[in-house]
């Protein structure tokens, strides 16, 4: 019996490689939230999949679902990284947003709001070019505390001030001892 084929964007958080020529990636997506999915021969250089699953990428994807664990067999980028992980700054952001959403989010759950809240930020760090690093600060924070206020780490009323909003985002990642 044929698989179903499940289509969706999603956000490349972390891969790792496995064996010779797989890879194991953390992908945020629209429909399922975050999943965990092997690309088979995503590593080797004649593979479609090779460039479209890079740390960050956002894509178009393929996905199967086999007893219990995740596949993608097709992926095509809707925006080119290059933008984002040709400037260090951006690079960094992005990588601290991940990380952040790769501990807090546990499971595979649809969460249509906090998708939006990642493709905007994705979105706006693709558009901006080299934005002032305050500016690449205020983008993080106020994307950090969106999130911390959706999953109830944050109340909304502690975020008046940018320094204010600073020291409860801290405190929430604390207290949730991740």
């Amino acid at each position: 019996m044929p698989h179903q084929i499940h289509q969706t964007k999603g956000i490349i958080l972390k891969g790792s490689n496995i064996g010779e020529s797989d890879k194991l990636l953390t992908v945020f997506t629209e429909k399922f939230g975050k999943i965990h999915a092997k690309a088979q021969g995503a590593r080797y250089l004649k593979s479609k999949l090779r460039y479209n699953l890079e740390n960050f990428s956002y894509s178009n994807l393929s996905l199967i679902l086999n007893r219990g664990y995740w596949r993608i067999t097709g992926a095509e980028e809707i925006q080119n990284r290059k933008q984002i992980i040709s400037e260090v700054e951006k690079q960094k952001t992005l990588s601290r947003v991940s990380i952040l959403l790769n501990k807090m989010i546990q499971g595979e759950e649809t969460d249509f709001i906090l998708w939006q809240i990642v493709e905007s930020f994705f979105n706006t760090l693709s558009k901006e070019n080299r934005p002032p690093i305050d500016q690449l600060k205020k983008l993080e924070t106020s994307t950090v505390a969106k999130i911390l206020i959706h999953l109830g780490y944050l109340n909304e009323e502690e975020c008046k001030t940018e320094k204010c909003t600073i020291t409860a985002i801290n405190t929430a990642i604390k207290e949730s001892m991740l």
